[in-house]
């Protein structure tokens, strides 16, 4: 329909016509240019706190993993020291020795946790790293 309208008046030489369909067929692309760019940026933005969420979550599990690895730690150290103590006596009963062989192998279970947020690897693996706007958190993830 507008192109026939635009015909019509390129063929009546109706300029102000013309002008018109032709602003209209402009700022109709325009304005689909823009709900495009808005909706993407909208889904951007989504993306980015959803990645967020899963860093937060797994950031939250991992503090309390990591206090539960400290708990550990501690008790695995008490019975390092309760070893150390035991090996500096002359003579053990069988409840000592029993302590001793149990404090020993809790101390070989004394390895250094891993940190490895899957969420972080994601991001950057994905190349959605720039979806997040602070640029600090960008570089603070990288490093």
């Amino acid at each position: 329909m507008i192109i026939r309208r635009f015909v019509e008046d390129a063929q009546n030489q109706n300029w102000l016509g013309v002008i018109v369909d032709l602003l209209v067929v402009v700022l109709g692309i325009f304005l689909g240019l823009q709900a495009a760019n808005w909706n993407q940026t909208r889904l951007d933005r989504q993306e980015a706190n959803y990645h967020l969420n899963f860093l937060y979550q797994e950031l939250v599990h991992d503090i309390e993993a990591g206090d539960a690895e400290v708990s550990r730690r501690i008790e695995t150290l008490d019975k390092g020291f309760t070893a150390v103590m035991l090996m500096t006596k002359d003579s053990w009963n069988e409840k000592e020795e029993a302590v001793f062989k149990q404090s020993v192998m809790a101390s070989l279970d004394f390895w250094v946790p891993k940190h490895l947020p899957i969420s972080l690897r994601q991001l950057v693996d994905d190349g959605k790293l720039d979806l997040l706007e602070l640029k600090p958190l960008q570089r603070a993830i990288l490093d």
